[in-house]
């Protein structure tokens, strides 16, 4: 049994139903429920049940759709600042940023 979901671009994609939950491990719970609904669902009706994380997904997808792709204002500041030799680049800034960045990958991170 399938059912179409849309996303918000009206693709339409046929998903099991059974494969709607992901496995990530802080999604066991929810996997479960899942698909100890849709056997439910099943045998009454079709419906469709977002695990917590494709809720969070959502939200940060409608988050990002709200922002801007490119400050222009900032980019031309920076623009100027260079073309006036006056741009200075904070080293200890792009090390906490990359190592921040690093640490986050490996579910670590450091307060300066």
């Amino acid at each position: 049994m399938t059912i179409e979901i849309a996303s918000p671009q009206a693709v339409t994609k046929n998903v099991p139903i059974n494969k709607i939950a992901t496995h990530n491990q802080g999604d066991q719970r929810d996997i479960q429920r899942v698909n100890q609904q849709s056997s439910v669902a099943a045998a009454h009706d079709d419906r469709v049940i977002l695990t917590a994380a494709a809720e969070r997904l959502r939200q940060a997808e409608d988050s990002s759709v709200k922002q801007p792709v490119v400050d222009t204002k900032r980019v031309e500041n920076i623009r100027e600042q260079i073309n006036n030799g006056t741009y200075r680049v904070n080293a200890s800034r792009v090390a906490d940023k990359l190592f921040n960045f690093e640490s986050s990958l490996n579910g670590a991170s450091r307060k300066h």
